[in-house]
């Protein structure tokens, strides 16, 4: 996996004299240009790894990232919306919430699950402000985080998607129009100064070479010992997690978890078979070759182990997540030739609540259709 190019504030005072002139002009334009509000400070431990296996292990690191105030999503100056605009009564929950990478999540889900339902003023809307979200963090992150080129590349193009999916909707005002169209602008110049990101294609297997997975050490693993017999699904519990728009950061929280688990736990390799993030990519964990450590002694055997990240005693798995489960899933019982009614949640296991109540409520649904 090639090296991560990020940019860091020294970079951009360097911008003056080097020979990246147009993009240093554009993240100065925006900087001065977006409108948002004074943001706030969101921080809280981060713990990748899934909660009660062998009791707690390892001092989260802290992650701090800032967010803009309610508004127009922090980029592109207000508006004025026109008199066939809805009423703030019809406007679904993500519209005055403030700027964060959960909320541009939110509308991702809200857009694919009812977006087509809902008045055409918010359908659009939903569209530009995930655009605007998305350019006004990756602005903020080249400027003040050092962001990570892949990262940064794959975030402006999808900001990019959204204003174009706004331009070609017949239901789009004028004022979004113009809006739209100043953000593909100002996507369009911060991308020719972006390193191209890594390409990762949904729905297909992440090899542990494309996350950058550390050499497992045989020495301290089991080897599987015989067919499959079972299926047993967890959540990594993270608590106040950052966020994992893209599968980049995903892959990050990955390679955290297998840090844990082979140095504080001390375990030959991380300890889930395959992991699936929230945008619905599944990555290559354990090796089938080896038997996992995910539900505690004996009843590792014979048991694959399936991790989503995120924290499902607080919130919903995403729509994308569950799909990508779900097949997963039916793929390895079809393979391995394993029974639907030996699909279980860790909790089966263990006096835990994992893989907490809103995951538990899709695995009672899948057992009962056997």
């Amino acid at each position: 996996m090639s090296a991560l190019l990020s940019f860091g504030m020294w970079d951009v005072m360097a911008e003056a004299s080097s020979p990246r002139r147009p993009l240093f002009g554009a993240v100065l334009a925006l900087s001065l240009a977006a409108c948002a509000a004074p943001g706030r400070r969101v921080s809280g431990p981060y713990s990748p790894y899934e909660k009660g296996e062998r009791g707690v292990a390892s001092v989260p690191s802290e992650t701090t990232r800032r967010l803009d105030a309610p508004g127009s999503g922090g980029f592109g100056g207000s508006y004025s919306r026109s008199s066939t605009t809805p009423s703030s009564t019809s406007a679904p929950s993500w519209a005055s919430a403030p700027l964060s990478w959960s909320k541009l999540s939110g509308i991702e889900s809200w857009l694919t699950t009812e977006g087509d339902r809902a008045a055409a003023y918010w359908r659009v809307e939903g569209w530009l402000q995930l655009g605007q979200g998305k350019l006004t963090l990756a602005r903020r992150e080249l400027v003040t985080e050092a962001g990570a080129g892949g990262v940064l590349g794959e975030r402006l193009q999808g900001a990019r998607t959204s204003f174009e999916q706004v331009l070609v909707d017949a239901g789009a005002t004028r004022s979004q129009r113009t809006r739209a169209q100043v953000g593909l602008s100002a996507a369009g110049a911060l991308l020719e100064g972006a390193p191209r990101p890594a390409t990762f294609t949904r729905g297909k297997l992440v090899a542990r070479s494309k996350w950058g997975a550390r050499r497992a050490n045989p020495s301290n693993m089991n080897s599987a010992g015989g067919s499959w017999q079972r299926i047993t699904v967890h959540h990594s519990a993270v608590e106040n997690p950052p966020p994992m728009f893209d599968v980049r950061d995903s892959a990050a929280a990955v390679r955290d978890m297998q840090r844990v688990h082979m140095d504080v736990r001390g375990w030959g390799d991380i300890g889930y078979h395959f992991l699936i993030d929230p945008g619905g990519y599944v990555l290559e964990g354990r090796t089938l070759d080896w038997q996992g450590a995910h539900t505690g002694g004996s009843n590792n055997a014979r048991n694959i182990g399936i991790c989503l990240i995120g924290n499902f005693d607080l919130d919903q798995p995403t729509p994308s997540a569950l799909a990508a489960l779900e097949n997963l899933v039916n793929q390895l019982r079809s393979t391995h030739h394993i029974a639907g009614n030996q699909v279980f949640p860790h909790k089966r296991f263990k006096n835990t609540e994992c893989p907490g109540r809103h995951l538990l409520a899709w695995i009672e649904r899948y057992r009962s259709r056997g």
